[in-house]
């Protein structure tokens, strides 16, 4: 996901993105993912640049998802869980409190100019493929073996055990597990809410999770004003 690696075999479709002052071509995501105070990382080095931005915002993983990785998961290694601050002092900012950070686009060298940084945004990836070739052929013909040795392609790039066909007995115990290892694999590329809605669970998770306000209609997006305005016999999607 670093701007050094672009052009990797993984990536079948990107958004290109370039480091601009206006933000209008380049990637803005680290700026929401800094602490306030972030100076270094401490397992990787990586700084906070010249240029960098830090944002209000500062997006965070939930405590309970960053504990569903495994211990050897290389993936994990995109997420911030300790880092100098500007006074020198070393932060643990490890569960509990939901706030290890993803630190997942870093900024190249000499990048950015400004608030917008020149990663490629990623659109679709091989491991995508891989997953939802594995979700389709489950609920085709139910749990087979080569929906687990695809899922397992995926988990052995990322250094985690493999999974067992004899530990999925249905097409809904598998479905299960591949919606959450796509969590684990496609975290914060645009992918979650449109899997929730696939497997039938937006709501019904944002609710569990105390979110206010979470509503049925809310699996549809609203039609945007300027579309209504534009075609009068356009109707509102409903409850919006």
């Amino acid at each position: 996901f670093q701007i050094e690696n672009e052009g990797n075999s993984e990536f079948v479709w990107v958004r290109p993105g370039v480091a601009t002052i206006n933000r209008e071509a380049g990637m803005s995501f680290m700026n929401f993912a800094w602490p306030n105070d972030f100076a270094v990382d401490t397992r990787s080095g990586l700084e906070f640049c010249d240029g960098c931005r830090n944002f209000a915002q500062e997006y965070r993983l939930h405590d309970d998802f960053y504990a569903s990785f495994e211990d050897t998961d290389t993936r994990t290694e995109l997420m911030l869980v300790e880092y100098v601050n500007t006074s020198g002092d070393t932060i643990n900012i490890l569960p509990p409190n939901d706030n290890v950070r993803p630190f997942k686009y870093w900024p190249g060298e000499g990048d950015p100019i400004g608030p917008g940084y020149g990663n490629d945004i990623p659109v679709i990836r091989y491991a995508d493929i891989l997953l939802s070739r594995a979700e389709a052929l489950n609920e085709l013909n139910g749990p087979n073996q080569e929906s687990i040795d695809l899922i397992n392609l995926v988990r052995q790039r990322a250094g985690v055990s493999n999974i067992n066909l004899a530990d999925y007995g249905s097409t809904d115990a598998l479905n299960d597990f591949i919606l959450e290892e796509r969590g684990r694999e496609l975290w914060w590329e645009g992918k979650r809410r449109a899997d929730l809605i696939r497997h039938g669970v937006l709501v019904s998770r944002a609710q569990a999770r105390g979110v206010q306000g979470a509503e049925p209609h809310e699996v549809r997006f609203p039609i945007p004003l300027v579309a209504l305005d534009a075609n009068p016999s356009l109707e509102q999607n409903p409850g919006y």
